[in-house]
């Protein structure tokens, strides 16, 4: 048959009816006729999205073939159809809308013809916008937080690395996080940057990667992909050490060995040459992921490598999930619900077995002492000792009763703010870890001097009993005071030293 140069979409169509039931192969007929096959890619796109025509499996040394749909007979019976075709107008009979990756119960064609209009038509990659601008969003907020920084510090730490403060108040993750049960963090995590040029470098890899991820997958099951990803490469870097991490990048990773899975899964239904060159394209990625995780300092090789892993079992999950029988469905839907649950696992059992962790806990336990207790006390006594030292000395000049009165009272308040503190770590639980135990005992024992201190001075002021006696009093436990906050501070160091 000779195409008619006028009207290339009636011919295509009449080639698939001369040759149903078989597929019509445009290389074929390009080779045969001496017709340019790329000039047959804008008729053939427009018929099969009007839903004229449908692909079929790609054969080698054929290419990829087409067949007519009932709709595309429809047309080829109708003289009005044929001379809308003339005009260069592809009709409209109430024409399928672009196969969506949906399940197709043992359909080897409508799986290949998923993965094929994945590939072939655009979308809106909503999801991915979303992403974006959370992750933007969230680092906006630690902008804001930052704001009480010194202007220098503050600038340098947006661009190359959020304060610690505001990464943890934006839901940053380290191993004290888990300590204290916070096990949400594994995720939110995966939406916290330290610094601009972090945030930029997995934006731009989210903005190339999320649109072409979404249209293989679909928005939710794409949404899925991501957040098992990033979940899973946090549970495998604090599975290896209680050191803290940040960033998208294991869901990004995840990402790309979803892809890769994709790719190998499907390949059979994809003309070789795209698949080869899309397989290069993820080799090239993979060495660069490789090489970041392993060149650079403060990068998590773990979180990259476990959200890559994570990317490729899920997306073996997802796909006999969507295109395997009722039982391979049910079996992959547990695989992906027991994914999250395996990792949060995993971490547990590190917690339970590692060194690492065992000494980690030690120091979180340490920290929070030296946070709820050790610094409050101290903030307490050198206000205590503020107000003593000029009676020590006797430099303190006579006072009204009102200048009298508010020493007094600022004595008392400091002297409840320790007892209550004493009170607290009589109940603190050290984990029968000796370093811990010898820093409670010394901070009350610091405390007790402290409330001491107060009490003879409150006497002194007030006239009570010998002034002299108690001038000397007061002089030994200001002494007291000093040599037992020199050995909580000695012991602290010791035990950050340990």
């Amino acid at each position: 048959m000779t195409e008619p140069a006028a009207n290339p979409l009636e011919a295509i169509l009449r080639h698939c009816a001369a040759a149903a039931p078989e597929p019509w192969y445009p290389s074929r007929h390009a080779a045969t006729q001496g017709v340019a096959r790329d000039s047959l890619d804008t008729p053939l796109d427009r018929l099969r999205v009007a839903g004229l025509i449908r692909l079929t499996d790609w054969v080698k040394d054929l290419g990829q073939g087409y067949v007519l749909t009932p709709e595309g007979e429809q047309v080829l019976a109708s003289q009005r159809y044929l001379g809308q075709l003339n005009n260069g107008t592809v009709p409209s009979l109430a024409a399928k809308e672009p196969m969506a990756w949906h399940a197709t119960p043992g359909g080897v064609f409508e799986r290949g013809e998923a993965a094929r209009t994945a590939v072939l038509v655009p979308g809106n990659p909503v999801v991915t916008k979303v992403l974006i601008g959370l992750n933007v969003g969230v680092f906006v907020v630690g902008v804001l937080l930052s704001r009480g920084a010194h202007e220098t510090s503050r600038v340098e730490g947006i661009i190359y690395g959020s304060p610690p403060a505001a990464v943890m108040q934006t839901m940053g993750l380290w191993g004290f996080n888990l300590l204290q049960g916070q096990w949400w963090r594994l995720l939110t995590t995966c939406f916290v940057h330290a610094g601009l040029l972090h945030l930029a470098g997995n934006m731009f890899a989210l903005y190339t990667l999320g649109p072409w991820g979404e249209r293989l997958w679909g928005s939710f099951r794409f949404l899925v992909l991501y957040l098992l990803s990033g979940f899973l490469g946090s549970c495998t870097a604090m599975a290896l050490s209680p050191n803290g991490v940040v960033g998208a990048s294991g869901a990004i990773c995840g990402l790309l060995g979803a892809q890769a899975a994709w790719l190998y899964l499907n390949r059979s239904h994809l003309p070789p040459p795209f698949v080869a060159q899309w397989a290069q394209m993820l080799a090239v990625n993979a060495g660069l992921i490789v090489f970041i995780s392993f060149g650079f300092r403060g990068i998590s090789a773990a979180a990259h490598f476990g959200g890559a892993g994570a990317g490729v079992v899920a997306a073996f999950l997802l796909t006999f999930q969507r295109f395997g029988t009722r039982g391979q469905s049910l079996l992959a839907l547990v695989g992906l619900l027991a994914l999250p649950i395996a990792g949060v696992g995993v971490v547990l059992r590190a917690m339970d077995q590692q060194d690492a962790w065992a000494k980690y806990a030690v120091g979180a336990r340490g920290e929070s002492l030296r946070a709820d207790y050790l610094v409050p006390i101290k903030d307490s006594m050198d206000r205590v000792q503020e107000l003593v030292l000029p009676i020590v000395n006797g430099t303190r000049e006579k006072s009204d009763a009102a200048e009298t009165s508010r020493i007094v009272a600022a004595l008392a308040e400091e002297r409840l703010h320790l007892q209550t503190a004493q009170r607290r770590l009589e109940t603190w639980q050290t984990g029968d870890q000796a370093s811990l135990e010898r820093l409670r005992l010394l901070a009350s024992r610091y405390a007790d001097h402290g409330i001491a201190m107060c009490d003879v001075a409150t006497e002194l002021l007030e006239g009570a009993g010998d002034g002299a006696s108690k001038r000397a009093a007061l002089t030994d436990r200001f002494m007291r005071v000093h040599e037992t906050g020199g050995e909580l501070a000695a012991a602290w160091q010791q035990f950050r030293d340990r």
